[in-house]
């Protein structure tokens, strides 16, 4: 059988039922196998393993270069010799960033106070007394809160998904509180550890709809407009291994917030708005994605959205 190419097939989902072209298994609909277009074969993962990425042809670099085929884990260099496995896995730690940012925002702070102050006795008493600013401690507060959410996501969901933390995004100077990858998509969380009641309020007149997000009496409705970098840089990770039509669902879970009693989860502009445990039990719904491929978007999405050092 001749060797696939990246162009040629794609890991997917099975639509109709099919039978391995190697091993001759059947393989029923829904069934996760790689499909080859213009033959229309498909290949169970046992015969062709998720990881062996399939080569892609780079464009050559004048008209007279040839074009030479870019190696992946599981292939050979041309002298014969195994290329090294895939990197493993970075889970990451859930809240450095925000940690680091309280860090320099302190000593920025202890800086000012010592320049006019001293670094004595005066200087420490200085320091003792002064309260720092409510821009500072809101980066300590959300270090807290994305702390405690990953814990509690690790702890919950370890056994059907992969989370990952505070992940970078290429060309952007945010970050991704947590990424985690389940059967039924991946999903983009962004921990906020607000105080109030969250409730969702239509502000427009007698003929018009402005539905709002409201936390503690504050109009939040930024933040949900806010995540569509995030789902951005997600897409375009997933979309270079031919998993750009992948579900993917933006969502934000206040960690310290008050609910109505008979509350339920808000989504605004496809953004699902929720509470930890609420939350998970969504993450925990049953999808396509078996666990072979989850492991398999984890470890791109590991490597192409780095964690926060």
């Amino acid at each position: 059988m001749r060797r696939l190419t990246e162009v040629d097939s794609k890991l997917m989902s099975l639509r109709y039922d099919g039978v391995c072209v190697s091993c001759r298994r059947p393989l029923p609909a829904k069934t996760t196998a790689w499909r080859d277009r213009p033959t229309k074969q498909v290949t169970c993962t046992s015969c062709r393993p998720h990881d062996a990425l399939s080569a892609n042809i780079s464009e050559p670099a004048s008209k007279s270069a040839t074009t030479q085929p870019h190696l992946h884990c599981g292939d050979s260099a041309p002298s014969g010799t195994p290329l090294p496995p895939p990197p493993a896995i970075d889970h990451g730690v859930g809240g450095i960033s925000a940690a680091k940012e309280y860090e320099r925002r302190k000593a920025k702070h202890d800086r000012q106070i010592e320049a006019n102050w001293g670094t004595g006795r005066l200087g420490r008493f200085a320091k003792f007394m002064s309260d720092e600013p409510q821009s500072t401690t809101a980066w300590a507060k959300g270090a807290d809160g994305e702390r405690r959410l990953a814990r509690r996501l690790n702890d919950e969901l370890n056994d059907i998904a992969v989370v990952l933390h505070d992940r970078k995004v290429p060309n952007t100077r945010g970050n991704i509180d947590h990424l985690v990858i389940a059967p039924n998509g991946i999903w983009i969380i962004d921990a906020k550890n607000y105080s109030g009641k969250v409730e969702q309020r239509d502000v427009g007149g007698w003929f018009s709809t402005d539905v709002r997000l409201y936390v503690g009496n504050r109009n939040q409705t930024k933040l949900v407009d806010g995540l569509n970098w995030q789902v951005e840089g997600v897409r375009a990770a997933l979309t270079a291994i031919g998993f750009g039509d992948a579900s993917v669902h933006p969502s934000i879970c206040f960690t310290n917030s008050e609910w109505g009693l008979f509350a339920k989860p808000i989504r605004m502009n496809g953004v699902i708005i929720s509470w930890a445990a609420n939350l998970i039990d969504q993450v925990r719904a049953p999808g396509p994605l078996d666990a072979s491929v989850i492991k398999l978007l984890a470890r791109h999405l590991s490597a192409q959205l780095p964690a926060s050092r």
